[in-house]
């Protein structure tokens, strides 16, 4: 009986620990006050298999809202659209201005859209299916600036379908440790390439000679 007791126990820890359900409005996130924030942890998101939802849809209570997790948000390869909410506060008595980062950069069409309260204050159509001249921030990933006033309170949804892989690393950033992190990224990579390079010259050079 009481081996039976610690199994039953076991099932209701593993049940207990599955990620929650969620409808209505997402839940408050932490402040943007840091100057680097994983979002996956406070993301949330809704399988849309048939493409018919839009904002205002997903918006109304009766969605089953899935609870992300710790890791990246991924759904491999699927025909799916996907809906993600996460909603962030600026707790602090000065604005707070932040870029929101989509870490993967073949995904087709990505919509972003801001909300605070009931009211859309900002919207982006991203994607690699579109101009590139249109993104707001030039860079390899997807980038967009946002601005948060003391005490408000900021609703995010995204929009990703595409034809490939469907994944979102989310990061929400300061402007200053952004660029300090790429450019020590970019570096690494031009070190890298440009040695790669070299030791292919060097072994062409060989073969010819």
């Amino acid at each position: 009986m009481r081996v039976l007791s610690v199994f039953l126990l076991l099932i209701l820890l593993a049940i207990s620990a599955r990620p929650a359900l969620a409808a209505g409005e997402p839940a408050v996130a932490p402040s943007v006050e840091p100057v680097e924030l994983d979002l996956n942890t406070h993301l949330e998101y809704l399988e849309d298999p048939q493409h018919v939802l839009n904002l205002d849809d997903v918006r109304q209570t009766g969605h089953q809202w899935t609870v992300n997790g710790s890791s990246a948000f991924n759904r491999g390869f699927n025909d799916s659209s996907w809906w993600l909410r996460l909603r962030l506060t600026n707790p602090s008595a000065n604005p707070q201005l932040r870029l929101l980062e989509i870490g993967y950069a073949v995904l087709d069409h990505i919509q972003i859209y801001v909300l605070e309260d009931d009211k859309l204050l900002q919207q982006w159509s991203l994607g690699d299916k579109q101009p590139y001249s249109q993104r707001p921030v030039d860079h390899r990933y997807f980038l967009v600036p946002m601005t948060w006033e003391p005490d408000q309170t900021l609703d995010i949804y995204l929009h990703i379908s595409t034809s490939g892989a469907v994944k979102a690393p989310l990061v929400l950033w300061s402007y200053q440790r952004f660029h300090s992190v790429d450019f020590v990224n970019t570096l690494v990579q031009g070190f890298y390439y440009g040695g790669m390079t070299s030791i292919a010259l060097y072994n062409l050079l060989i073969f010819f000679v």
